[in-house]
């Protein structure tokens, strides 16, 4: 599945080192929150990114990751639909691109 994350410059130095998710940077608990869409994701960045823009990363997510993976039961922040994947599942979870803000 394709979902979204927004990053701000520490996650994404740390993206850069690794070329993966992990826990440690910019993190919520052991895992990490996704999007469902991508506009979403920018909405969050908007939202919580004081240096906005960031980036957002488009993830392959497969199917076992999905499978294990936690939905909020409704809209986070009033922006939209998201799901948390656990920090077990991260080093499943393929980065297909980076993309920047474009107005």
């Amino acid at each position: 599945m394709r979902w979204y994350r927004y990053v701000e410059m520490p996650e994404w130095l740390d993206i850069l080192q690794l070329d993966r998710l992990r826990s440690a940077a910019n993190s919520c608990g052991d895992g990490k929150w996704v999007a469902r869409h991508l506009h979403h994701a920018w909405a969050w960045g908007r939202l919580l990114d004081t240096e906005f823009p960031g980036r957002v990363v488009v993830l392959d997510v497969p199917v076992d990751v999905v499978a294990h993976a936690c939905p909020a039961p409704a809209k986070i922040d009033g922006i939209g639909e998201a799901t948390y994947i656990l920090g077990r599942d991260l080093e499943k979870v393929r980065i297909v691109e980076a993309m920047e803000y474009v107005q």
